[in-house]
């Protein structure tokens, strides 16, 4: 681990430093398998409209996309406009997601799935959310942690033996605990609307058609009830990626901010259509998830 290579640091500092941006093995192996499967599936998503949105016969053919977005934006799917290019790159990537998944040769299927889906999320970004956006940051940090250290076929087949430590911290894991809770903060520093105030967000977010389920339609009738989760949503987001790092109490604050933000994209997926986002969500939440439940379980 990198902090462990800084002799300067004393003890007491490396143990808060530990608490703040340590992650546990088995957290980043579940992370792994998530991500691996996360990706995935949204590939075959995508697959079902990949002559529509990512080839020249489609919506956005190639020198429109030149000329919208300027010559700086880097994808390998623009080398060739045809249904057979595209759909093999698909096909490589999908079996980078699997190789990620099952953590076989991970390290290379990390960096082949980073810069093929880059590479998609550029070639139309007239379809794209912000979860894509994180998923292709969380593969990006992906690659520098060891995430096949367990429960993979590359620890199972190593002629090394895997870390006796469960515990790992480097600059890596303080990176991706930071990429996920500034999705948070930044998503509350931007709700600087009056419906956020006054407790009217919710209630708007699920009068919309489009979005709204039948179990959003219908919770949207208890105004109280949108009122307490408007404000919930806003201070959880604001708050929660500033307790989480503080070294008091971490294990029980970390856990309980992780379990509110989970429980916040579950209820995303009941109440509203938002595609892959709260599932990209809920698998960059298991990076906060500490050794002491994989002890108890």
């Amino acid at each position: 681990p990198y902090f462990e290579r800084l002799p300067m640091i004393p003890a007491s500092l490396k143990a808060r430093l530990d608490m703040m941006f340590g992650v546990d093995l088995r957290s980043l192996a579940l992370f792994r398998v998530l991500l691996g499967s996360v990706l995935f599936v949204d590939l075959c998503r995508r697959a079902v409209d990949l002559r529509t949105f990512y080839t020249d016969v489609g919506v956005m053919p190639r020198d429109w996309l030149l000329a919208v977005n300027g010559l700086w934006r880097i994808t390998v799917h623009t080398a060739n406009g045809e249904t057979w290019f595209v759909a093999a790159l698909f096909a490589v990537e999908m079996l980078a997601a699997l190789a990620i998944a099952i953590g076989w040769r991970t390290r290379t299927a990390l960096v082949v799935a980073f810069l093929l889906n880059a590479s998609l999320l550029n070639r139309n970004p007239m379809v794209l959310l912000g979860g894509d956006i994180l998923l292709t940051c969380l593969l990006f940090w992906a690659i520098f942690l060891p995430v096949a250290a367990r429960v993979s076929l590359d620890a199972a087949l190593s002629s090394t033996p895997p870390p006796a430590d469960n515990q790992h911290r480097s600059w890596a894991s303080a990176g991706v605990l930071l990429q996920v809770m500034s999705v948070y903060f930044f998503s509350a520093i931007l709700k600087s609307g009056a419906d956020w105030h006054n407790g009217t967000a919710v209630y708007y977010a699920l009068s919309i058609d489009g979005y709204a389920t039948p179990l959003g339609q219908w919770l949207n009738g208890f105004p109280p009830l949108t009122t307490a989760l408007t404000h919930w949503v806003y201070w959880l987001e604001l708050l929660g990626p500033i307790v989480v790092f503080v070294p008091l109490f971490s294990r029980t604050v970390r856990f309980l901010v992780m379990a509110q933000l989970m429980v916040m994209h579950i209820g995303f997926i009941f109440c509203l259509e938002l595609g892959p986002f709260p599932y990209i969500s809920l698998t960059s939440l298991t990076t906060f998830a500490g050794g002491w439940i994989f002890a108890r379980l």
